[in-house]
């Protein structure tokens, strides 16, 4: 998975790429969890992503089952588009509202290999 720094932190999408190209041809229904590497503590922390019809589509539900997380919402769009708000949202001190409401992980990210499935 690649990962991707902005002027101060390092992020990356949390799943194997198949599942980035799951969740962007279904943005309404599925969510991303972005792994960023906060540049104060060198700590790798974790945000449920969303696009904007996710949070649409759930809100306006009749029935409101769930209490969300943090959530870092990004617009409906192709990859780039929100490659680029990450990039912006984080770079822009959004990091340090993450790292407030999250636990550090301990170490690096792991991610599931075809071994674990």
């Amino acid at each position: 998975m690649s990962r991707t720094k902005t002027q101060q932190i390092e992020w990356r999408f949390s799943e194997r790429e198949e599942s980035v190209q799951a969740w962007l041809r279904h943005p309404a229904e599925l969510h991303m969890v972005v792994f960023l590497r906060s540049p104060e503590d060198n700590q790798w922390h974790s945000i449920m992503t969303v696009t904007r019809a996710w949070l649409r589509k759930h809100a306006e539900e009749p029935f409101v089952s769930a209490i969300w997380p943090a959530l870092l919402i990004v617009p409906d769009g192709p990859r780039s588009v929100i490659e680029d708000k990450i990039n912006e949202q984080l770079s822009n001190g959004g990091w340090r509202l993450i790292i407030q409401n999250a636990q550090p992980l301990s170490g690096e990210p792991r991610f599931p290999g075809p071994e674990d499935l």
